[in-house]
This record gives C-alpha cells, structure tokens and sequence, in this order.
C-alpha cells in the first residue's frame, strides 16, 4: 500500500497560520505576534526530496495599517488566489489584500460584524466567455467567500479575471445548534454557491443578481472595496432526496444479494423511499438523526461531516454525510425545481473511519482524513485505507503540498514535512499471468490475503477489520488508484518507475480478474441457494423480488464482464469459471489440458438446477467479452505471421502501453498451447453460445475464416438441423467430399424432407465448387442428372451451374465443362461455348476452334452470320488453327458448293492475320470474281499500313491487268480497271501504274487519272516548299533574338553596389558578378552568391504563394481588374 516518511520539519513556536504557494513553492508561516515567515521549498524531482529553509521574515507586517491601534490584527487564517495573484489576511473584523510576489499591501476589507469563517474558490466561466471593461476576455472568475460573526451573514465578493465585479450577502438559515458552514463549492460554472450546515444542503443561486449588478456596478476606485448595493438573493435548502432503485455497481448488488439469500431482506425496490412528497418530521429525521452504528464508549467524530467535492473521474458534485451516513450526489441545475440529491449507503465507509472529522480530497478516489493525531488516505466509496500514519506531536493542521508530500501543522508548532509512497511488499508476485485458474486463488495472491493481522498489515492498512475478499477488493482499488494518479511516477520507488508501473499494472490485471471471479461465485453461490430453496415463489411480492434479483444479476454481470475485457482476462479461466457446463467442457476437450475445476461428472438434471447466466445478459455482456478476445488473439496472430516469430500486441491500461504476447493469455500450472489452439477455443465457445442462445449469428460466424472445432460444428449443426449453415461450413473449410456425400446420402432421407429442399441445395452446392474440385462437380451432378427424366429440367440445371458469371465459374476449366457438357448433349455444349466466348469473354484458342468446328459442321443462315462476324471482329483465336479447319471442310466432297464458296470467303479473315494479303486477293478476285470485297479488303489495309496496302493494291492492279487483257482470243474489258484506278487514284503511284500496264496501253484511256495524279503530286510538293520557308523564317528570327541577347552589356565598376549585400564592387577582384532579372522587370547587378541567394529567396517566395491563396480585399482586387497585365 502506501507508506509515508519525514523528510524535514521546521519548528517555529506561535503559529497561528500556515499557507502553502504552490504554483512558487513558496509557504508562509504567520505567527500570532504578527511576522510572517516565508520558507522556500527545494525540491528535488529527481530524488523526490523537498526541503523548506527560511526564506525572509517580515515583522509585524500588519502596524502600518490605518487605526491599527483600534483593531484586532491577531492572524487567524491565510488565504489565496493564485487568479488574482493575492493573499488574504483574515483577522477578527478585517481582511487584508497582499500582492503574493512582493506581500506589498495593496487593499482591505473590513466588516465591523467580525469575519467568523472565510475561503477562496476559483472556477472556469461558463462557454460564453465574459469580457472586462477594458476588453479582455476573461475566463476564469474568482470568489471570496465569508461569514459573519454577528447577525450571521453571508457574503460572497466576485472577481471575473482581475477585475471585480460584484459584491453579493445573504442571511444564513437560521440553526437550532452548530451555525458554522460546514463545506461549500461554486457550482454552475460560477452562477450558484452549494453549502452545508448541520441542518442541510443549501443552493444560493445568484445568477440573476450577478447579471443585474453586473450591468450596473463598477470597479470602486477608493482603496477600500464599497459595500453598498447588498441585494438578498432567493436561498434554497435542497430537500428532494432520492435513493437508487437498484443497486449500480457490482459490489453494491452482491452485498445486496447476499443479504437476501441470508436473511430474506432487500434494499429498498422503489425510488420514493426519502422525497419531497414526504412530511416535514420525515425530511427532519432524514438531515437530523444519528445512525446508531459505533459502540456507546466510541465517539463518532465523523458524525458532525458535511464535506462537499468533486472528483476529478466525475463529473457530479459529492457530499459525504456522516450523519445521515450516505454519499450525496448533487443533481442541479438553474431551475431549482428540479434540484435533488441521490443517496448512497455509506456505513462501511463511516464505520471504519468514524474517529476522523477533517476530510480532503486528493485525486482519483482518494480522500486525505485526520483528526488529533491521525492521517489516513481513504478511498471514499468504500473506506479501504491506503495508508496511516500516526503523529505523536499532534494534529492541527494537514497542508496537502503538490506531488506526493504533505505538511503537518503539530500542536506543539511544529512544521513536519512528509512524502509518501508505495511500499509493495508483494514482491515474489510474478505479473502477467495467473497462477491456477482451479483453485480458489493463485499461491501468491493467497499470501497476501491470508497475512491479514500481522504487524505489517496494521501498519500499512490500519485496524484490521475485513474478510479475505475485502484485503482483494482494497488491492484492486488501491492498485487501480496507483496507476491512475497523476503522480504515478513519483509514488514509484523503483530504479525504473516505468517498468514497475507496467508491472503494476499487470499485476492489478490479475488481481481484478480474481476479484470478479470471486463475486461471480458469490452470485453463483447465492443464486443456487435460492433456486434449491425456491424461497422466492413464497413470497406475496415475488414479482417485484424476481425483478430486483434480474436488476442484481444484470449488473453484476455487466460490470465483472466489463473488467474481463478491459483487462484481456484469460479466455481459459473465464470460460471454465463463468460458463454453463454444456460449453465450458470445452476447455478441456480442445486444449487437452486438465481443468479440476470443471466438474465433468455433473448430470444433466444437476446441471438443469443449478445457476447458469441469463440468456440475454450473455448476449449482451458476455459476448462482447469473446468477441473482443478473438480480436486481440487474431491480431496476436496476425503479428505473429508477419513477423515469423513471436508476435507482440499492445496491452492499453490507463496510461500504460504494454506488449503482450500469447503467454499474456495462458494460465499458469497448464502447459503452453499454441495460438491457433486458442483461437479454436475461443470460436469453437462462440459458435456454441452462438447455437445455443442466438442462433441466428451461427451462420455470419462460420461463413468466414474461422478455427471452430469441426467436430464440434458438425455434431451440433447436424442435431439443430441447421443444414444450410452445416453445408457453409464444410464449404468455407472445402470439405467438398463430406458436403457432398452428406447433400446426397444423409439428408436425402425422410426425416429430413421436410427441413430443406435436398435438390435445390445440392445445385447451390454444386454451383460453388471451385476448379480443383471439378471431378467431384462432374462426379456427383451426373449422379444428379442421372435420376431426372425430363431433358429441359436437366438442362436448366446444368445451364444454371455453369452458365454464369460468379467468380467461382469465370476460374474453372471451360474446355473440360465443355467436353463434359458435350457428352450429354450437343446443342446445349454450342450454347455452353457461345456463352463462354461472348459472355466470359474466354480467350482460349482451342474454345475458338471448338465453336468454328462447330458452326461450319452446321452452316444453317444463322450460324454463317455468327461464325463471319465472330472471325471478323475476334483476334484472339489462332488462324492458322482455323485456316485448317475451314481447309480440311473445303476437302470434304460432301459439302454443297454454296456453302465451299462461303467456307472459301471466311478464308480471308485468318489470311489477314497472317498478312497472306495475296492469298486473300486471289479467293475474292480471281476465285470469288468479286472486285467489290476484293477493293474493299485493300482499303483496309491501306487504313492500317499505307506500305503494305500499297503492294497489296498493285497486286490487285496486276490480277485486273491480266483479266482486262486474258489473251488473243478473248474480249479486253477496261471497264473493271477504270474503276480500280478511279477508287484508288489517291493511294497508287503514278509510275507504278505506268509501269504496270502494258506498253500499247492507250494513255488517253487513263487521262483523267493522270490529270488528278499530277494535280496531287503538285500540291504535296508546293505543301512541302511552303512548309520550308515557313521554318525558315522561324530560324531567322531565333537568330536574331540570339544575337540580341549576346550583344547586350552592363558597366560595373567600383561605384556600383550589390543591391543585396549594399557593398560595393571591386574593379580588381576576380569575383562573378550576377546580372539578375526581378519578377517586377527591374534588372540589377549583384554579387555572384549574393544572387543565388536572392534567387533561392524568391524561388520560395512563390512556391509559398502557390500553396496559400492569400485573401484579397477590395483594394487588392480593385489593383487587379484594372492592372496593365490584366
């Protein structure tokens, strides 16, 4: 726990104050003649030493004040605003301003009635900032708070920033005892004060007021603080008290549920047990009575605490009420309506701390107690100390000093300075693992539950006064404490602060786990008790119980699972410890460890009676825990595959960052197990909480990657009839051969007629089935089609498995699909392969060939027009492949000549791929005499490649020559070769021709095309000579811009100045001069270096305005519009 120490101590005889300057580390030190001493703190952070030496003195520092003969300037207290940057003198009638730099007196207050108590409170305004006088925007307000000693007055002085405002007093109620102001606190971001007295909780809101005086008053300009315009604001006691309906938080509800279980009784199970509908006596007994808990010998010096605060985890206001014996949470608002307080039981908390009566928040959970002559830090939602500390000189004041020390004002004026600490004394504790998840606790953790009276005990935590589970309890809280104080660092003491938290912070992580497994028990425990008992259908109101006892089990489960997944509790431990029977074996059976903890031999009919979490509550608190420790273990492998070694994830806690490996997860005393092991047992329980209480997720879980046990899966999917989520199961681990044997002989059976539709899933099946598994596709959908009859059924059952474009059929291996296709029947494997082709786009040149192969086998009209327009517009095929084919038909003496002269004209197609122009020349002119396809196929070719398109022209031209001019015998028809001449005149060399026609050619014949020949060789010659002066014009003129530039000149001699440097030139210094040229057309003559600076300069200059648009004002764009450039 803690541990305190004396570090230094001061002593200074007549103390009749002290204050600490934290933010200077200065302390004063006011004595009752009137000095004040001012000791300087010197404090190491390296070694956590903090010294005070005397600093000044100042002697009386209160003579020179007006009248100071006629008043009573005894110190009695020292107050101070850090805001204002002031000390506050309290005095019997007067308080006195100092600056806290220099204590130079700068102002006062006085009050004739006497000034009884007084404080300092400073808070952050609201979101809408307030402005001064002189413009500043303020955001901080400051208040000067006090008593009167006469009349009984309160009165409240407001500062917003540095600036006064407003001056405000009240009377306070009147009290039947104790008229003290027992705590109080600025709330409303500065719009209402909160205070205790003995006889309740009081709001004065004095917003309105604030507002009016605000617009009203200003700044006094005497020295003295005006106490004119005393408006009474409306004073509230808040009397609307409200107890929970239920408890809302795990330890609450199973003390609540062991109560019951032993005595019958609940807490109060309505809401209106204290509120404002109640009688006046009943709200007195409420603030007024005394819980008789402590003995008549003890005195309950906790009794007479009211003590307001805030934590800094929350965001209510607290009071801690001993006499009520209740934690108060404040509800408050600017109507006063609606204003309430929330009682919380705290007798433990008052029972184990009722000798104390000075209370001080300190961070965290944390409060600061003493009284005469003690010290104990208590966590106050409980009362667990963390650390005592007994002072034999006597208390009279505890000084909390920044860090991790205190000053201790002693009776006899003493001044002790104390640090604390953590004193772990636990030090064989090994982190990060827990020992024996089948025994009640681990070795460790039973030495320190178990070593409860002995000395150490006492002096660290106190009288001893709680059971085993509370000494778990208090290291959780005292642990979770520790890691979350922003002194962290400093309570370490350590050579390595940063590895001793992380250490504690493991350690509080196996602690916690132990901590909830045991009220996991406790409820278990509690809850068999009252189902064996059946004590609760006895009873009138059992419906109210039943719904108070689901309240208890609701959150215990909620908040012990909520520490499970926060602290990554091991999957193993939690499984066994928390799960029902029918899931928890599974630890055993998959890890084939030995868990005595889990009771195997329990029989159905035992386990139906005894305790098993509520099906909702493991929907919605259980299973985030699984879900969130795969995650982890799926990162954790993840790592482990990226790195091939042992991975490592980041365990957050607080501000901790600590790599975990797969041992973070495992529990002592049972073997190591790989993480895929892990992972198998944490789906596996997934799929099984899945199956038994949602079983609609059972499908999204195995449908992905997953490392379910299988024969877990298959047994308890096959016993649910969840056929459909069995079948994408063997799917997602491809165990085809199992699904399929399964779809065709086990659920092929009357029992199961009725579940699903046994075809329909067989195809679905089937349609799934990747490439490799191709056998067993063709296998099982033959035996399939084997059983149907009807041909169109069992078409439309083979078109739906493998005419489709699911990613599973764009991988398979279409020509094997095709031939299997094939042997059934012919037509439809044509379909199949017009599918595959113009749908799949498959660019295997064997499927072409195939569907060639195919068509000319049936030249029906439809299939010519497929198969010319498929070898036109396809380049994928092979032509020489397909040339073969079309020759080898042209060869068969049975095909009708139509259909050769067809066959002989698909030719051309592969021949233009082959660039066999020629060839293709000869099947359309010479054998298929058709000029126009034979004209037409040049074009083509010309388009693509004007050389090659030219021969296959002349080639043309000399195939027409020789059918113009056959022979002797035969007639001579010019009329086909005018035509050539006149269609191609613009893409035929004049002289080829001439060459190519015969030498008694009659060239009148031919005068038109030589006209437009000559014509054209014109104009591309007269196209070029213009195109030929036009550059040279240019070279002209880039010459001359050449010249131009070389012959410019600049004079530099010794009068002229770098416009950088501002020196000047020297005319027999060796040095570049650089001629530079500014954005703005300004040439100057720089140094060398200092114009390539200069020109860096600019360079960025640019670049920054390129990247920043820069806004323009009117001015700017008025510039713009009308600029020459522009």
């Amino acid at each position: 726990m803690l541990r305190s120490r004396l570090i230094g101590s001061i002593t200074s005889p007549g103390i009749s104050s002290i204050l600490s300057l934290n933010d200077s580390n200065r302390l004063l030190v006011a004595k009752k003649n009137g000095d004040i001493e001012v000791y300087s703190n010197d404090q190491d952070k390296n070694s956590n030493i903090s010294q005070f030496k005397l600093f000044q003195t100042y002697s009386n520092l209160l003579r020179n004040l007006p009248n100071a003969s006629n008043l009573d300037l005894t110190i009695k207290d020292l107050l101070y605003s850090k805001e204002l940057n002031t000390i506050f003198i309290k005095c019997k009638c007067l308080l006195v301003l100092l600056n806290s730099t220099n204590l130079h007196l700068y102002d006062k207050i006085y009050d004739k009635r006497g000034i009884k108590q007084a404080w300092i409170k400073t808070t952050l305004t609201s979101s809408s900032t307030i402005t001064s006088d002189d413009g500043n925007v303020e955001n901080s307000m400051t208040f000067l708070i006090y008593t009167t000693t006469k009349s009984n007055k309160l009165r409240i002085l407001i500062w917003v920033g540095r600036i006064y405002k407003q001056m405000l007093e009240i009377s306070l109620p009147k009290q039947s005892t104790d008229p003290m102001i027992k705590s109080l606190g600025i709330v409303l971001q500065g719009q209402s004060l909160l205070f205790t007295m003995s006889s309740g909780v009081y709001l004065w809101n004095f917003k309105s007021m604030a507002l009016h005086n605000l617009n009203k008053s200003k700044s006094s300009s005497h020295s003295t603080i005006s106490t004119s315009n005393i408006i009474s604001p409306y004073l509230v006691k808040i009397d609307k008290v409200f107890t929970k309906k239920y408890p809302d938080n795990v330890v609450d509800a199973i003390t609540s549920l062991k109560d019951y279980t032993t005595n019958g009784l609940l807490s109060p199970i309505d809401n209106s047990s204290i509120t404002s509908n109640d009688s006046k006596q009943t709200k007195h007994r409420f603030w007024g009575s005394s819980h008789k808990t402590t003995p008549s010998f003890e005195i309950n010096q906790s009794k007479e605490i009211r003590y307001i605060f805030k934590p800094h985890s929350n965001d209510n206001i607290l009071i801690l009420d001993g006499m009520t014996q209740n934690l108060l949470v404040v509800n408050i608002n600017e109507t006063n309506e609606l204003n309430k307080l929330i009682a919380m039981e705290k007798k433990q908390f008052f029972q184990w701390n009722n000798k104390f009566n000075h209370f001080h928040y300190m961070s965290s959970d944390l409060l600061m107690l003493h009284n005469e002559n003690t010290i104990k830090f208590v966590d106050y939602n409980n009362g667990f100390t963390f650390l005592q500390e007994t002072i034999g000189h006597g208390i009279k004041q505890i000084v909390k000093l920044p860090g991790i020390f205190y000053l201790v004002w002693t009776q006899d004026d003493q001044l002790l300075l104390y640090t604390y600490q953590v004193d772990d004394d636990d030090e064989q504790y090994e982190p990060s693992t827990i020992a024996n998840s089948c025994n009640t606790s681990r070795t460790n953790l039973t030495q320190m539950t178990d070593t409860q009276s002995t000395d150490s005990e006492f002096s660290i935590c106190g009288m001893y006064h709680d059971s085993s589970f509370y000494q778990l309890w208090r290291k959780v809280l005292f642990y979770r404490f520790f890691l979350e104080s922003p002194f962290a660092l400093q309570l370490c003491v350590s050579d390595d602060p940063q590895e001793s938290l992380d250490i504690c912070a493991m350690k509080l992580r196996d602690l916690t786990v132990m901590w909830c497994l045991q009220m996991f028990a406790t409820l278990q425990n509690s809850m068999n008790k009252l189902i064996s008992n059946d004590s609760i259908a006895k009873k009138k109101d059992n419906n109210n119980i039943i719904e108070y006892l689901n309240k208890i089990e609701e959150v215990v489960i909620r908040d012990i699972f909520n520490f499970f997944i926060v602290m990554w509790a091991p999957p193993q431990l939690i499984i066994v410890k928390t799960f029902p029977p029918e899931i928890s074996y599974l630890v055993a059976f998959i890890s084939q460890q030995e868990h005595k903890c889990h009771d195997a031999a329990v029989s159905p009919q035992d386990s139906e009676k005894k305790y098993k979490i509520n099906p909702n509550l493991i929907q919605k608190w259980v299973l985030p825990y699984l879900t969130d420790m795969r995650r982890h273990l799926r990162n954790l492998l993840a790592q482990q595959e990226q790195s091939k070694s042992n991975g490592t994830i980041t365990w957050n806690y607080e501000n901790r960052h600590i790599p975990q490996d797969l041992d973070f997860f495992l529990l002592d005393r049972h073997g190591s197990i790989h993480i895929e092991t892990m992972l198998t047992l944490l789906e596996t329980v997934l799929f099984k909480t899945y199956i038994l209480y949602i079983p609609s997720m059972v499908g999204p879980l195995i449908r992905v990657e997953n490392l379910c046990d299988k024969s877990v899966v298959i047994k308890d999917l096959k016993k649910m009839k969840m056929f459909h989520e069995l079948i994408d199961f063997y799917y997602q681990r491809k165990m085809h051969h199992d699904a399929l044997e399964f779809l065709f002989n086990e659920l092929d059976n009357e029992e199961n007629q009725d579940e699903v539709n046994q075809p329909d899933l067989t195809i679905k099946y089937l349609k799934r089935l990747p490439n490799k598994n191709l056998k067993d596709l063709f296998h099982y959908l033959s035996k399939l089609i084997d059983t149907l009859q009807d041909v169109e059924i069992r078409n439309n059952i083979i078109k739906s498995i493998f005419e489709n474009t699911s990613p599973v059929n764009l991988k398979r291996d279409n020509l094997k699909v095709y031939q299997f296709i094939d042997k059934i029947d012919k037509s439809l494997s044509l379909e199949y392969l017009e599918f595959i082709i113009h749908t799949i786009k498959d660019i295997n040149p064997e499927m072409f060939a195939n569907l060639v192969a195919r068509y000319i086998s049936q030249l029906t009209d439809v299939n010519m027009d497929k198969l010319e327009e498929f070898l036109k517009s396809n380049l994928q095929y092979n032509p020489n492949e397909i040339l073969h084919i079309l020759e080898v038909r042209l060869l068969n003496a049975t095909v009708p000549f139509e259909d050769k002269q067809f066959i002989e004209l698909l030719q051309i197609y592969p021949l233009y791929r082959l660039n066999s122009h020629e060839k293709s020349i000869d099947i359309l002119f010479n054998k298929l005499n058709d000029y126009k396809r034979a004209s037409d196929y040049c074009y083509d070719v010309y388009s693509n490649d004007a050389k090659i398109g030219s021969s296959v022209l002349l080639y043309l031209l000399h195939s027409i020559i020789k059918n113009t001019y056959p022979g002797e015998d035969q007639t001579i028809n010019t009329d086909q070769l005018f035509t050539f001449l006149q269609d191609h005149r613009d893409k035929l060399n004049i002289v080829e021709v001439l060459k190519a026609l015969p030498t008694d050619f009659p060239l009148k014949d031919i005068k038109n095309f030589l006209i437009y020949s000559i014509r054209n060789e014109k104009m591309n010659n007269e196209s070029l000579s213009l195109k030929k002066n036009v550059l040279q014009v240019e070279l002209t003129n880039v010459k001359y811009s050449i010249n131009h530039k070389s012959s410019a000149f600049i004079e530099v001699n010794s009068n002229n100045t770098c416009k950088v440097c501002n020196r000047n030139f020297h005319s027999l210094s060796t040095e570049s001069v650089y001629w530079f040229t500014m954005p703005n057309g300004k040439e100057i003559t720089v140094h060398y270096n200092c114009g390539k600076a200069l020109e860096n300069r600019l360079q960025n200059t640019k670049q920054r305005s390129s990247n920043a648009i820069q806004p323009m004002n009117l001015t700017d764009l008025k510039k713009y519009m009308y600029s020459d450039n522009n």
